[in-house]
């Protein structure tokens, strides 16, 4: 397909350096028969044009293979062009001598020699324009290529940055929930610890991306240490479609909102709540949501909230977090696989 493309491009430049030469000629010198002019242009233009194509399609695939750098594939490419024009040049000749009857150009003449030293360069011309925009594009091309890995780079730095944040604010509250066991129940509490700690064999050197079913085990782990503190008053049901169980997403996205919920309305209330975390494929979006039994609360979108969806956005750039109220308090995530940075 590339080749189809660039050999319609060539045909174009072709009669167009064909029109330019001719009106050149005509404007230069004294001849009055512009449509001669022109053809006999068309037919040198072409002839050069096609045989450098057909140089470089003959040789140049097979070459660039053993060729060490990008400089000796540009030297190839120019002498390459040089026999082209030079051949071209010939067959033009050597064809408009059977084609017509009065033959403008001969062999072995002065006219000859010119008709060289012009189309080479003419030639010279137009292959140092091609050659000059080819490294200008293939310049720009590194400049995206660098900025998109610089831009990479910076969005896994904050990434880190926010995690090494998040990670202390999780193990801050854990403590605290575990702290309020010690006295009361210490067998309730070395189960808490159990938990914690499983929950830190998983996170360790966690990667910047992890499967939403290694996310689901970090937050039963916590959910599981909430719910030895708070006992009846806490339940919760997990919920985890089969066929997006190895969605990326950052580490310790599901834990902030899920704690959001346990602190500002589960905890504060006599009789407790439930909370319900549900994830699924709706078209080609994925959805999560955290759901409450709700406490006639505002959101509290503290750093927990706002670390979950600056990390999302830094892998997903179009994710999305929206709040619904109802019946209860759900936090929703809908994320588009195909928004993914790194997959870019």
């Amino acid at each position: 397909m590339r080749r189809w493309k660039v050999l319609l491009a060539l045909i174009a430049v072709d009669q167009l350096v064909a029109l330019v030469v001719a009106i050149l000629i005509n404007l230069l010198l004294p001849f009055k028969y512009f449509p001669r002019i022109f053809l006999i242009s068309l037919i040198f233009s072409n002839f050069i044009g096609f045989t450098i194509f057909g140089l470089h399609r003959l040789f140049l695939d097979r070459m660039e293979v053993s060729l060490a750098s990008g400089a000796s594939v540009k030297i190839a490419r120019f002498f390459l062009s040089f026999f082209g024009i030079i051949f071209g040049t010939e067959l033009a000749v050597l064809f408009m001598n059977f084609t017509f009857s009065q033959p403008p150009i001969k062999f072995k003449s002065t006219s000859h020699l010119w008709l060289l030293a012009a189309n080479f360069g003419i030639g010279t011309l137009v292959s140092l324009s091609f050659i000059s925009y080819y490294l200008l594009r293939e310049k720009l091309e590194k400049q995206k290529v660098e900025n998109e890995r610089l831009k990479r780079l910076q969005a896994e730095a904050a990434l880190k940055a926010l995690q090494a944040r998040i990670n202390p604010h999780f193990l801050f509250n854990a403590f605290n929930s575990i702290l309020s066991l010690v006295h009361s129940s210490p067998q309730l509490a070395e189960k808490a610890v159990l938990s914690l700690s499983e929950i830190f064999r998983t996170a360790i050197d966690l990667p910047e991306k992890i499967s939403l079913e290694q996310e689901f085990k970090i937050l039963s782990n916590y959910l599981e240490i909430e719910k030895i503190r708070l006992a009846d008053r806490l339940s919760y049901e997990i919920e985890l479609e089969e066929g997006i169980k190895d969605f990326k997403l950052p580490p310790f996205t599901l834990q902030p909102i899920a704690e959001n919920s346990i602190i500002y309305c589960i905890s504060r209330t006599r009789e407790g709540g439930k909370l319900k975390v549900r994830a699924w494929r709706d078209g080609e979006k994925i959805k999560i949501s955290v759901w409450d039994s709700g406490c006639g609360r505002e959101i509290k979108s503290g750093f927990g909230l706002k670390s979950v969806e600056e990390r999302l956005k830094l892998i997903h750039e179009d994710a999305k977090l929206s709040f619904k109220i109802d019946d209860g308090t759900e936090v929703i995530l809908e994320i588009n696989p195909k928004g993914d940075i790194n997959e870019k």
